[in-house]
């Protein structure tokens, strides 16, 4: 049994690594250049070792299931079983990678797991994915026999990602947004049972359905979390879920609620795009400090400068300056380290470029201004609602929408 670290002496690893992540990257990225190698021997005992010496590594997250089926599925299971002695050798917390409310879905066809939106049709998740709905109970079936297979393997916890219900919104002024959330059979009907209405197809902040619905499909994402972490625990393993980025109204955003989330999970884990670097005016965590104060658990933060698949290998200073700001803020670092492309290569951190990290002496993290980047326009907010389906899947499947729409995507999500 592993005992328990104070979260200052905690250190992670986001490192997606083995066959199911290459699958996944080709399925995301088709025709991209991935070392193979590299992926594949990522979780070898040398490569984890010097990973340790180095950062100090306590947690590792480590690829599972992307949300293929089981059948295309068998060689990742088999990869990752039989690299997990040399995480138990060097006392390597493991917290298996399942993908959560997506699946691909020329591989869950024959079931309907899926979100709908207003007009009945299936939302995107990225190219060749669709998301599923946590109230959808063939859903929930599908994902409880999974975790229950997983219970019997020796990984010290299980890690839900992408726990997030439907559509997310897009503020067209400062009272309409357009449809977000999941309009499905299930949800429909639960939603006119318990308040007399039908789910809208786009919503004003000042009206009552808008509230009602907020706080539904909040409590529907809660009550599955709630579900998920219970199975784990009976398990005796930990649970927890990538919590996004909590710059944004987790609960309007992704249907989640931070402080439940907590309740039900042995740490908090933020991904977002504040890698910080040493001048006072670049990106950093700061904003997060007034969460960092109050959180009576752990706290991992696993910070990008671009986006997955969007930035080259990092740097030691950048490794540096994380290892800076954590213990300036107090967190468990989760260093990036995979899902680098340098030179147009898919590859993961190549741990022998590096020393072990330092603490600037000379550095401090101010804080800085957080810019709202809504889109504007009530009288557009039709047009907003019936594209913004379309355009997003046309972004993930077409790669002539990819090359275009690619950087203002992410810049609107930064």
């Amino acid at each position: 049994m592993q005992k328990k670290l104070s979260q200052n002496k905690r250190t992670g690893f986001y490192y997606w690594a083995g066959p199911g992540t290459i699958r996944m990257t080709r399925l995301k990225y088709p025709g991209a250049r991935v070392n193979v190698g590299n992926l594949l021997e990522s979780y070898d005992y040398p490569v984890l070792k010097k990973a340790k010496d180095t950062f100090g590594l306590t947690d590792v997250w480590v690829t599972y299931s992307w949300g293929f089926s089981e059948n295309t599925e068998q060689p990742d299971y088999e990869f990752i079983k039989s690299k997990l002695a040399n995480f138990e050798r060097l006392n390597l917390r493991t917290h298996a990678y399942v993908q959560g409310c997506n699946l691909v879905l020329a591989e869950h066809s024959d079931i309907d797991y899926y979100c709908r939106d207003f007009r009945n049709r299936l939302i995107p998740y990225h190219r060749g994915r669709k998301l599923t709905c946590p109230n959808n109970p063939l859903f929930r079936e599908y994902l409880t026999r999974k975790l229950e297979k997983l219970l019997r393997l020796p990984f010290t916890g299980i890690y839900l990602d992408n726990i997030h219900m439907g559509q997310l919104p897009i503020s067209v002024s400062q009272n309409w947004l357009t449809f977000f959330g999941c309009a499905c059979n299930y949800c429909q009907q639960r939603f006119h049972k318990e308040y007399g209405s039908a789910i809208p197809p786009y919503f004003n902040r000042e009206t009552r359905v808008f509230n009602d619905y907020v706080q539904f499909r909040t409590r529907v994402m809660m009550e599955f979390v709630a579900n998920m972490a219970e199975l784990v625990h009976s398990g005796g393993k930990e649970f927890g879920t990538n919590s996004f980025d909590p710059k944004y109204d987790s609960q309007l955003t992704y249907g989640t609620n931070l402080h439940f989330l907590e309740k039900f999970q042995d740490y908090l884990l933020f991904e977002n795009h504040s890698l910080p670097g040493i001048s006072p005016r670049t990106r950093n965590n700061t904003y997060l400090l007034p969460l960092l104060k109050t959180r009576g658990k752990p706290v991992f933060i696993v910070s990008y400068r671009k986006g997955i698949g969007r930035e080259p290998h990092y740097s030691q200073t950048d490794f540096d300056t994380i290892y800076t700001e954590s213990k300036q803020l107090n967190y468990a670092p989760c260093y990036k380290a995979s899902e680098f492309t340098t030179g147009k290569i898919w590859h993961n951190l190549l741990v022998d470029e590096f020393r072990k990290p330092v603490q600037f002496t000379d550095v401090r993290f101010l804080p800085y201004t957080i810019k709202s980047k809504n889109l504007r326009g009530r009288k557009l907010l039709r047009i907003y609602n019936k594209l913004y389906n379309p355009l997003l899947t046309a972004l993930y499947e077409k790669r002539w929408a990819r090359k275009f729409a690619t950087p203002l995507y992410y810049y609107a999500i930064k």
